[in-house]
């Protein structure tokens, strides 16, 4: 960092939650600069939520004035991009960053960035809301975009001291959470005969067919998949070590991809221990990456998109008319078949929870409450006919 940078007062740096030593909360560093001088301040919470509420009102007092003068005498669009620029820039991950900045300039900016921000009112956010369901944006898309605009006028009320937030009392469309989708018995074990196929020359036709199965037996998501290395490999302990991700972002104004470390949540990282399947899968992926340092490349050695691990399983599905031609599957319902084949074998909901790198058990069992329910009905038939 220049001398020139240390002279503006400015944050530096928001990390992100982590959970503390004793496993009863999360705790969080700030670190700034305020008169050419580093400071470094740790905050500490039950939830993310209080800890940003915390960060937001110290941010608040150390550049108080500064703030005040920046959020009063501007149109919304300014105040954003600057609440987007010096607060929730240095909370997220550069793809969570991406997003939000294409959520204000699509849907909040055209319809109230004009306003001066003092003056948006409750019907001007109520109205963008009621033009997005009538436009047929999905619910969770309105609901990412009011959650931003709620965020940065919970910043500006308490950087103005103005009574009420005007996104108080919104209503938003209520959001039907699809149930999760994933392969029967029948369906995996065609997925894994066309996965391991092979042509005349032993060669597998389908090069992402080993990867595929990969997914299936440890629930990883894709992009902690392609972001793995052989270091993460331990086939001496049987253990797989979840400890980065991959995002395709713009980086210099080229769409590319871009390894992080780290998962979706501080809870995704983890480790995976091997069934016999996928230490089989793994074996067959270390011949064909040759000499790559990813598990899952191309035949170049040079680590793959996400895309190309869709395009193969789409491409499987169809030779093999695995599902209906009317049907859909994801790579993700690969993860979502790992967690059915969990909870069908019995395994209780903590310890699924923990494999699949889910921020809270209740998560869990509110995602899979369908095959919960299938479970307890199943439960009740053996109890009938053993009790006959």
């Amino acid at each position: 960092m220049t001398n020139a940078e240390k002279q503006i007062d400015h944050i530096h740096k928001i990390t992100q939650p982590k959970i503390n030593a004793k496993g009863t909360g999360l705790t969080n560093s700030l670190i700034y600069y305020k008169k050419s001088k580093r400071y470094q301040k740790n905050f500490s919470g039950k939830t993310a939520e209080i800890i940003e509420e915390k960060i937001e009102e110290f941010i608040t007092e150390i550049f108080m004035n500064e703030l005040i003068l920046l959020s009063t005498a501007i149109h919304y669009e300014n105040f954003a991009k600057v609440w987007i620029h010096r607060i929730k820039k240095n909370k997220v991950k550069p793809q969570t960053l991406f997003r939000t900045i294409n959520i204000f300039q699509q849907y909040i900016f055209p319809s109230i960035g004009h306003i001066p921000v003092c003056n948006v009112k409750n019907s001007d956010i109520q109205n963008l809301i009621n033009s997005l369901t009538d436009e047929g944006y999905s619910p969770s898309t309105i609901r990412n975009t009011f959650f931003n605009i709620s965020a940065s006028f919970r910043y500006f009320r308490i950087i103005s001291e103005q009574p009420l937030n005007p996104c108080e009392g919104i209503t938003l469309p209520k959001a039907k959470k699809p149930e999760p989708r994933y392969l029967l018995r029948d369906e995996r074990m065609q997925l894994e005969k066309a996965a391991f196929s092979t042509d005349d020359n032993g060669n597998f036709i389908y090069r992402y067919g080993p990867a595929l199965i990969l997914l299936m037996y440890t629930g990883m998501r894709a992009c902690e998949a392609i972001a793995l290395t052989w270091q993460d490999i331990d086939f001496q302990e049987k253990l797989i070590d979840i400890n980065k991700s991959t995002v395709y972002q713009k980086e210099n104004g080229k769409m590319q991809l871009i390894t992080q470390k780290g998962s979706k949540t501080p809870c995704s990282l983890r480790n995976i221990p091997m069934t016999t399947k996928a230490r089989w899968c793994l074996f067959e992926l270390k011949h064909l990456s040759d000499k790559s340092k990813y598990v899952i490349s191309n035949s170049n050695g040079e680590q793959i998109n996400v895309k190309d691990l869709y395009k193969c399983f789409n491409q499987i599905l169809k030779d093999y008319s695995i599902i209906k031609p009317d049907e859909h599957r994801s790579v993700h319902s690969l993860r979502h078949t790992f967690a059915s084949m969990l909870f069908e074998n019995g395994c209780n909901s903590k310890i699924i929870s923990e494999l699949l790198g889910h921020s809270s058990v209740r998560f869990t069992e509110n995602t899979y409450i369908h095959i919960i329910h299938k479970l307890k009905a199943k439960a009740i038939s053996d109890m009938d006919l053993y009790c006959k």
